[in-house]
């Protein structure tokens, strides 16, 4: 049986015996929730959209002038891929899930739905040389992959639920 430090130190302060393999059981039960940091994105909704490099947003349509230029920057938007993030967030106590359901902390029905988008770059995953289209990377010679500029964010994280 393995146990992390911070469930080790409990174990040494309970004693030794039935209890502390309580303790030491407890523990693992509640690492998988922490264990291996902030998720990556999924990247489940990917679309072709404007993005704006100056102000490193996605304007929508109120955001351009006439001429489809940004009305904070004045420069034209590229058009690129955009990952899209969607979650949701309790009005009453600001817990935040991928899931429309009964809020777990306060027992809330309302939800607030949130939309977050982000640029695609790509990077290669050996050594993390980076570029907004798909390239070859020359120093190890292997294909650059598509990541989320957000990724590990809410809701840009792969579903994990209760990440504040």
């Amino acid at each position: 049986m393995r146990c992390d430090s911070v469930t080790r130190r409990k174990v040494s302060r309970v004693g030794r015996g039935g209890l502390s393999i309580l303790v030491c059981l407890a523990g693992l039960l509640a690492l998988p929730a922490f264990a291996g940091g902030p998720r990556p994105c999924s990247m489940s909704h990917v679309i072709t959209g404007l993005w704006c490099e100056t102000c490193k947003y996605a304007p929508g349509p109120g955001d351009l002038d006439r001429k489809d230029l940004c009305k904070k920057c004045g420069q034209a938007p590229a058009s690129r891929s955009i990952c899209v993030g969607r979650g949701y967030v309790c009005s009453g106590c600001k817990y935040q899930t991928h899931k429309n359901t009964r809020c777990p902390e306060c027992k809330g029905s309302t939800w607030t739905r949130i939309e977050t988008k982000a640029k695609v770059v790509y990077k290669c995953p050996k050594c993390s040389a980076a570029g907004d289209t798909a390239f070859t990377c020359t120093k190890c010679a292997r294909e650059a992959r598509p990541v989320c500029t957000t990724s590990g964010t809410f809701p840009h994280n792969a579903g994990r639920q209760g990440d504040k």
